[in-house]
C-alpha cells in the first residue's frame, strides 16, 4: 500500500548497500542472542557490520526511518525493496526505535552495545526506560517512537492534527486512492489504546461526511477498516482481530443510518478483507458502554428515537435483560448533555426505553387483523382442550405439519412442477425458485435438502435431449456455483458431522469444475486444521480440472493472484502442484519466491525436499529465508523435511538453519522424526560448547515436546547412559517430560 505522499526511489547503488548492512545488522543481533561475548562468531558478525556501515556511507550519513515493516532511506525507499530490510524494519519496531541515525561506521564497542539491546527482549529494554535512554554508545542517533502523541508523522515533521488525519483517510473517497496511506494507518492503529482519540476521531469523520448518504457514511468506514486489515498483511488472524476490536469505541459514534448500513453488510461480501469479517470484528465486539453511547448520541441527535436506532439496538443487543442495562447506560451518557437538561427529558427518555424495547410491526398490523390472529389462536387452544381423540392419533396428526414434513411437500411440489414444465422460459421460473431455496439451504448447512433440489437441475444440465432447458438448467448451475450462497455454505465444512460434509463433497460434484473458484477461496481463508482438510478433499475429487484451474492462475500478472495460486496448489501437493511451484523460486517478485519456498516446504515429496536442500546449501538468501520459515511452520507436512535437514545439513556452517528445523520438529511433534533428534542430541565438539550445549539442549526439547513413547527412551537412555554433557541435558528434558511440564 502506498504513502500519502510518494517517495522518490533510493538511488540502486545505495539500495544494495543498504541491504547489506540491513542483512549484516541482522546476523549481528541474531549472534548475540546466541553465543556469549567474545565468541568468533560474534566478533566476525560485527566485523561484518562495521564493514558494511563503511561501505553504507560512503556518500554520506544514513538517516533510516522506520515504518510498519519497511524502511525509509534518507527519505527514499528501494524499488524493490529486499527482505532483509523489512526484517531489520520489524526487530526496530520491536523496541520501539522511530528512527536510526547513522553518520559513519564508528567503533566496535558502541555497535556492540546496541546490538545487545537489540537482542533482549523488547519488554525488558522498555521497562528500564526505552531503548534510546539505555544506549550508551556513540555514532548512532536513536529516535524513539512516542506512543504518547499518536499523531506525529512518519518522515519527522510536527505532529499532525486529528483534522489532518481525517483527511487522509477520507483521501480515496474522492476517487484519488484505494485507501488511507500507511502514515494515517498507523497513527490509526496506535490511536486504537486510547477510546477518547478514536470517539473524536469519528465525530470528525461524521461531520466531514454530514451531507452523504448513509450508505456512503458506512462505506467510509468500511474502506477506513479494509485499509487497516490490508496494512497487517503477514500478521497473524489474532493480532488482527485484536486490532478491529480495539476500533469498538469509533464505532459506537457512528449515527443511527450509518450503523443500519453497517448491519446490513454484515454478510455481505464486501465485509470480508483478508478473510476476516469486519464488519464482525468490530459491530459485533461493541460492548455495552459503546452500545449506550451510540443509542446516546443517536437520541441526542434526533431529540429523540428513530425507527433505523431501534432497528440496529435491537440487532446489537438482542438480550432482554442486557437491553435494560445498556439504556440505563445510555440515559446516564445523554442526561450529561444539554438534551438532558430539559424539563421534557423524563417524558422523552421513556418514550425512547419504550420504543427501543418493544419495537415491533404493530405499527403495520391493523387492530382488526390482530385482534382475529389472537381470536384464532384461543380457538386452537380451545380445540386441543376438547379433543377426545386418542393420544397416538393427535400425535401422527401433528407429524404431518412438523416442519420436516412441511419442508417435503415444498420440495415435491417444486420438483413436481419442474417435471411436468415443458416450456424453457417457464421451467427457466420455476428453477429460479428452487434456486433461490438452494441458496438458503446452502447459507443454512442444510446438505440434504440442498442435494434434493439440485439433482434434477444438475441432470437437466447434463442432458442432450431438451434444447430448450438445458441452456436454462447450464446457467442456473452456473450462477449457484459462483454465488455467495456457496461459499457462506463452506462455513459449515468444520461441523463435526460427516454424513453433512459427504453431502456437501457430492452438491460440489454435481455443481461440477464451475465452483472450484469458491472453493478455492475457502480453502485461502480457512485456518482450522479439520476444515482445511476437508476442503482439500473436495478439491483434490476435482483431480486434473482443479490442478488446471491454479494453472491458469500461475500465469496472472498479478503477483497476489500467483500467490494464492500457490497456496493452493500447496494444499492439493503431489508432483503436479510440485512441478508448477518450482519455477516460482526464481520469479522476479520476492514474495512469490518466499511463498514458493514456503510452499515447497509442506509437499510431501521426496523431489521437493531434495531440491530444497539443494538450494538452501548453495544459495545464502534462500537459506536465510528457509530458516525464518522453520522458525513459525505448524503445517504436520513439514515435518519430513525438517528430519531430513537435521539429518543431512553440517550443523557448523548452517547454524541456525539446523536449530530452526530441530526446533520445529518439537513442535511439530511428528513421532517418525525422532531418529534425526537423536542422532543431533549426542552430535558437538569440544572445542565448541556454547554452540553444542544450545544444539543439544534444543534436540533435547524437542524430542519431550514430541513425548513419544520412541522419544522417552531415547531421552531416558540418553540421561542414564549417555556421555557426561548430553546427560546433563537429557536429564532435564526427561524430568519435565515426566513431571508432565
Amino acid at each position: 500500500m502506498a504513502d500519502a505522499t510518494p517517495r522518490e526511489p533510493l538511488a540502486p547503488d545505495l539500495a544494495t548497500r543498504v541491504t547489506e548492512f540491513a542483512r549484516a545488522c541482522k546476523a549481528a543481533a541474531r549472534a548475540f542472542s546466541m553465543y556469549p561475548d567474545g565468541h568468533q562468531a560474534v566478533r566476525s558478525s560485527v566485523t561484518r557490520l562495521v564493514g558494511s556501515i563503511g561501505q553504507a556511507t560512503e556518500s554520506g550519513p544514513l538517516t533510516l526511518t522506520v515504518l510498519n515493516g519497511r524502511l525509509v532511506v534518507n527519505g527514499a525507499e528501494p524499488e524493490r525493496p529486499d527482505q532483509a530490510l523489512g526484517e531489520l524494519a520489524t526487530l526496530l519496531h520491536g523496541h520501539l526505535v522511530g528512527e536510526l541515525i547513522v553518520e559513519a561506521p564508528g567503533d566496535t564497542d558502541s555497535w556492540q552495545a546496541f546490538l545487545k539491546l537489540l537482542a533482549r527482549p523488547a519488554e525488558e529494554v522498555r521497562g528500564e526506560g526505552g531503548i534510546a535512554k539505555v544506549f550508551t554508545g556513540t555514532g548512532i542517533g536513536i529516535r524513539e517512537l512516542d506512543y504518547s502523541d499518536i499523531l506525529k508523522e512518519r518522515a519527522g515533521g510536527p505532529a499532525a492534527s486529528l483534522d489532518s488525519l481525517v483527511s487522509s483517510l477520507l483521501e480515496a473517497g474522492d476517487g484519488s486512492g484505494d485507501g488511507p496511506g500507511d502514515a494515517a494507518l498507523e497513527a490509526l492503529v496506535e490511536a486504537a489504546g486510547d477510546a477518547d482519540q478514536l470517539r473524536e476521531l469519528a465525530s470528525l469523520l461524521n461531520s466531514r461526511t454530514a451531507e452523504a448518504e448513509p450508505a456512503q457514511q458506512a462505506e467510509t468506514v468500511l474502506k477506513l477498516l479494509r485499509g487497516l486489515v490490508k496494512s497487517f498483511e503477514g500478521k497473524s488472524r489474532d493480532e488482527i482481530l485484536q486490532t478491529l476490536q480495539r476500533m469498538t469505541p469509533m464505532m459506537g459514534e457512528l449515527s443511527a443510518d450509518a450503523m443500519a448500513e453497517m448491519l446490513e453488510q454484515w454478510e455481505a461480501a464486501s465485509s470480508i478483507e483478508g478473510g476476516v469479517n469486519i464488519v464482525e470484528a468490530t459491530v459485533g465486539q461493541m460492548g455495552d458502554d459503546d452500545v449506550a453511547r451510540f443509542v446516546a448520541g443517536s437520541v441526542e441527535a434526533e431529540s429523540g428515537s428513530t425507527e433505523r436506532l431501534a432497528q440496529a439496538f435491537q440487532a446489537l443487543v438482542p438480550e432482554g435483560e442486557r437491553r435494560k442495562q445498556v439504556l440505563a447506560m445510555a440515559e446516564q451518557h445523554t442526561a450529561d448533555s444539554e438534551l438532558g437538561q430539559s424539563e421534557s427529558f423524563p417524558a422523552l427518555w421513556n418514550n425512547v426505553e419504550r420504543m427501543l424495547t418493544s419495537y415491533s410491526d404493530e405499527p403495520y398490523v391493523s387492530t382488526d387483523y390482530a385482534r382475529e390472529l389472537s381470536a384464532a389462536g384461543r380457538q386452537a387452544v380451545e380445540v386441543d382442550q376438547i379433543s377426545d381423540d386418542p393420544p397416538e392419533r393427535m400425535q401422527a396428526w401433528l407429524d404431518t405439519v412438523a416442519d420436516d414434513q412441511l419442508q417435503e411437500m415444498d420440495f415435491q411440489l417444486l420438483l413436481d412442477l419442474l417435471n411436468l414444465e415443458p416450456d424453457g422460459l417457464r421451467w427457466r421460473d420455476i428453477a429460479n425458485i428452487i434456486g433461490s431455496q438452494i441458496e438458503t439451504l446452502l447459507q443454512e448447512g442444510q446438505f440434504p435438502g440442498v442435494r434434493r433440489l439440485l439433482g434434477p437441475i444438475a441432470d437437466m444440465a447434463e442432458a442432450t435431449d431438451h434444447e430448450e432447458i438445458t441452456p436454462q438448467a447450464k446457467d442456473l448451475i452456473g450462477r449457484l456455483a459462483g454465488g455467495r450462497a456457496v461459499k457462506r455454505g463452506f462455513k459449515h465444512v468444520r461441523a463435526p458431522d460427516d454424513d453433512a460434509f459427504d453431502d456437501l463433497k457430492q452438491i460440489c460434484a454435481r455443481l461440477g469444475s464451475a465452483v472450484i473458484p469458491a472453493v478455492a477461496e475457502a480453502l485461502a481463508g480457512e485456518e482450522d486444521a479439520k476444515g482445511r482438510r476437508r476442503l482439500r478433499g473436495i478439491l483434490t475429487d476435482f483431480g486434473d480440472q482443479a490442478i488446471a484451474s491454479m494453472h491458469e492462475l500461475m500465469q496472472s500478472p498479478s503477483p497476489e493472484v500467483r500467490r494464492t495460486a500457490m497456496l493452493l496448489l500447496r494444499e492439493l501437493g503431489g508432483a503436479e502442484a510440485l512441478d508448477a511451484i518450482e519455477p516460482m523460486l526464481t520469479d522476479s517478485d520476492p514474495k512469490i519466491r518466499r511463498q514458493a519456498l514456503r510452499s515447497m516446504l509442506v509437499i510431501n515429496e521426496n523431489r521437493a525436499r531434495g531440491r530444497l536442500l539443494e538450494l538452501v546449501t548453495s544459495n545464502d538468501a534462500a537459506c536465510v529465508a528457509l530458516t525464518d520459515e522453520l522458525g513459525s511452520v505448524r503445517d504436520d507436512r513439514a515435518a519430513p523435511l525438517c528430519g531430513l535437514l537435521v539429518g543431512r545439513l553440517d550443523h557448523r556452517t548452517h547454524t541456525e538453519l539446523y536449530l530452526s528445523a530441530v526446533e520445529a520438529l518439537g513442535r511439530l511433534g511428528d513421532p517418525d522424526q525422532v531418529a534425526p533428534l537423536k542422532a543431533a542430541l549426542y552430535r558437538g565438539e569440544w572445542w565448541a560448547p556454547v554452540r553444542t550445549r544450545t544444539l543439544r539442549t534444543a534436540a533435547a526439547e524437542a524430542l519431550r515436546k514430541i513425548g513419544a513413547p520412541a522419544a522417552a527412551a531415547i531421552l531416558r537412555e540418553a540421561a542414564n547412559g549417555g556421555p557426561r554433557r548430553v546427560r546433563a541435558v537429557a536429564r532435564r528434558a526427561h524430568a519435565r517430560l515426566e513431571s508432565g511440564q
